[in-house]
Protein backbone atom coordinates (compact mmCIF):
# COMPACT_ATOMS: atom_id res chain seq x y z
CA UNK A 1 0.00 0.00 0.00
CA UNK A 2 1.52 3.54 -0.39
CA UNK A 3 -0.09 6.64 0.96
CA UNK A 4 0.58 10.09 -0.62
CA UNK A 5 0.20 13.21 0.48
CA UNK A 6 0.42 16.13 -1.61
CA UNK A 7 0.53 19.81 -0.32
CA UNK A 8 2.01 22.54 0.73
CA UNK A 9 2.89 21.75 4.38
CA UNK A 10 3.96 18.41 4.99
CA UNK A 11 1.45 15.77 7.25
CA UNK A 12 3.62 14.24 9.22
CA UNK A 13 2.45 14.42 12.68
CA UNK A 14 0.90 11.12 12.41
CA UNK A 15 3.65 9.38 11.83
CA UNK A 16 5.22 10.73 14.32
CA UNK A 17 2.38 9.86 16.27
CA UNK A 18 3.31 6.51 15.06
CA UNK A 19 6.86 6.50 16.12
CA UNK A 20 9.03 7.90 13.42
CA UNK A 21 11.45 9.81 14.52
CA UNK A 22 11.55 13.45 13.77
CA UNK A 23 14.64 16.45 13.22
CA UNK A 24 11.12 18.92 12.53
CA UNK A 25 9.86 16.80 9.73
CA UNK A 26 10.43 12.54 8.96
CA UNK A 27 13.96 11.56 9.75
CA UNK A 28 15.17 8.94 7.27
CA UNK A 29 18.52 6.95 6.45
CA UNK A 30 20.22 6.11 3.53
CA UNK A 31 17.49 4.15 1.87
CA UNK A 32 15.01 6.98 3.03
CA UNK A 33 13.73 4.00 5.66
CA UNK A 34 12.11 6.01 8.64
CA UNK A 35 12.58 3.82 12.15
CA UNK A 36 8.95 2.29 10.89
CA UNK A 37 8.71 -1.16 9.56
CA UNK A 38 8.22 -0.92 6.08
CA UNK A 39 7.96 2.90 5.87
CA UNK A 40 9.51 5.16 3.38
CA UNK A 41 9.62 8.95 3.54
CA UNK A 42 9.90 10.73 0.15
CA UNK A 43 9.38 14.78 -0.31
CA UNK A 44 9.05 17.51 1.30
CA UNK A 45 8.52 15.66 4.24
CA UNK A 46 11.72 13.76 4.53
CA UNK A 47 14.96 15.08 6.63
CA UNK A 48 18.21 13.48 6.52
CA UNK A 49 21.40 13.85 7.78
CA UNK A 50 23.88 14.34 4.80
CA UNK A 51 27.90 13.94 4.44
CA UNK A 52 28.55 16.49 2.26
CA UNK A 53 26.71 19.13 4.45
CA UNK A 54 28.37 18.47 7.62
CA UNK A 55 25.78 16.20 8.58
CA UNK A 56 23.51 18.61 9.05
CA UNK A 57 19.65 17.91 8.44
CA UNK A 58 18.84 18.49 4.70
CA UNK A 59 15.41 18.36 2.73
CA UNK A 60 16.30 16.61 -0.67
CA UNK A 61 13.81 17.37 -3.68
CA UNK A 62 11.45 14.05 -4.25
CA UNK A 63 12.55 12.59 -7.53
CA UNK A 64 15.61 11.56 -5.30
CA UNK A 65 14.19 10.28 -2.20
CA UNK A 66 12.15 8.37 -4.69
CA UNK A 67 14.80 6.70 -6.46
CA UNK A 68 16.27 6.29 -2.86
CA UNK A 69 13.36 4.55 -1.25
CA UNK A 70 13.10 2.74 -4.85
CA UNK A 71 16.26 1.00 -4.44
CA UNK A 72 15.81 0.26 -0.34
CA UNK A 73 12.67 -1.03 -1.02
CA UNK A 74 13.81 -3.75 -2.97
CA UNK A 75 16.41 -4.96 -0.20
CA UNK A 76 19.42 -3.55 -2.64
CA UNK A 77 22.18 -1.59 -0.99
CA UNK A 78 22.59 1.87 -1.78
CA UNK A 79 25.42 4.68 -1.23
CA UNK A 80 23.16 7.35 -0.71
CA UNK A 81 25.16 10.89 -2.35
CA UNK A 82 22.34 12.86 -3.86
CA UNK A 83 23.25 16.36 -5.42
CA UNK A 84 21.14 19.07 -3.95
CA UNK A 85 19.67 21.71 -6.61
CA UNK A 86 17.10 24.55 -6.09
CA UNK A 87 15.71 27.36 -7.88
CA UNK A 88 13.91 30.27 -6.76
CA UNK A 89 12.72 33.40 -7.78
CA UNK A 90 13.79 36.34 -6.21
CA UNK A 91 11.56 39.26 -7.79
CA UNK A 92 12.18 39.62 -10.74
CA UNK A 93 15.29 37.37 -10.61
CA UNK A 94 15.30 33.49 -10.71
CA UNK A 95 18.50 32.31 -9.09
CA UNK A 96 19.67 28.19 -9.35
CA UNK A 97 21.90 26.59 -7.45
CA UNK A 98 23.61 23.35 -6.85
CA UNK A 99 24.84 21.57 -3.56
CA UNK A 100 24.76 23.60 -0.84
CA UNK A 101 26.64 26.36 0.34
CA UNK A 102 26.72 26.43 4.15
CA UNK A 103 29.64 27.23 5.58
CA UNK A 104 31.79 28.13 2.95
CA UNK A 105 34.77 29.77 3.45
CA UNK A 106 35.45 31.62 -0.04
CA UNK A 107 33.15 32.94 -2.83
CA UNK A 108 33.99 33.46 -6.38
CA UNK A 109 32.05 35.75 -8.02
CA UNK A 110 31.86 35.50 -12.10
CA UNK A 111 29.77 37.95 -14.60
CA UNK A 112 28.24 41.47 -13.55
CA UNK A 113 26.44 41.56 -10.68
CA UNK A 114 25.20 44.81 -11.95
CA UNK A 115 23.71 43.26 -14.87
CA UNK A 116 22.44 40.40 -12.92
CA UNK A 117 24.05 38.07 -15.36
CA UNK A 118 26.74 36.53 -12.58
CA UNK A 119 28.02 33.10 -11.02
CA UNK A 120 29.24 32.14 -7.61
CA UNK A 121 31.55 29.21 -6.95
CA UNK A 122 31.37 28.34 -3.23
CA UNK A 123 34.39 26.72 -1.81
CA UNK A 124 35.32 25.07 1.81
CA UNK A 125 38.71 24.33 2.38
CA UNK A 126 39.85 24.85 -1.22
CA UNK A 127 37.35 22.08 -2.55
CA UNK A 128 34.10 23.20 -4.56
CA UNK A 129 31.13 22.84 -2.35
CA UNK A 130 28.08 24.28 -4.43
CA UNK A 131 27.65 27.17 -6.98
CA UNK A 132 24.82 29.31 -7.49
CA UNK A 133 23.64 31.38 -10.57
CA UNK A 134 20.94 34.01 -12.04
CA UNK A 135 18.59 32.85 -14.81
CA UNK A 136 21.45 34.18 -17.27
CA UNK A 137 24.12 32.20 -16.77
CA UNK A 138 22.18 28.99 -16.13
CA UNK A 139 23.92 25.86 -17.54
CA UNK A 140 22.51 22.27 -16.99
CA UNK A 141 25.87 20.77 -18.32
CA UNK A 142 27.37 23.40 -15.90
CA UNK A 143 25.21 23.10 -12.73
CA UNK A 144 26.15 19.10 -13.32
CA UNK A 145 29.89 19.18 -13.22
CA UNK A 146 29.76 21.23 -10.34
CA UNK A 147 27.57 18.93 -8.82
CA UNK A 148 29.69 16.08 -9.31
CA UNK A 149 33.12 18.18 -8.09
CA UNK A 150 31.39 18.63 -5.22
CA UNK A 151 30.33 14.88 -4.64
CA UNK A 152 34.59 13.88 -5.05
CA UNK A 153 35.65 16.78 -3.29
CA UNK A 154 37.38 18.94 -6.47
CA UNK A 155 39.38 21.94 -5.86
Amino acid sequence: MVIVGIGIIPAVPPLIAAGAESVNDVAFDAECRTGLPDIFAIGDCAAHSHAFADGATIWLRMPTTRQMSSRGDHRRPVDYYAVSWFWSNLYDLRRQAVDLSISFDEAIVRGDTGARSFSVVYLKDGRVIGLSCSTALTRPRTMFRIGNWSREGQT
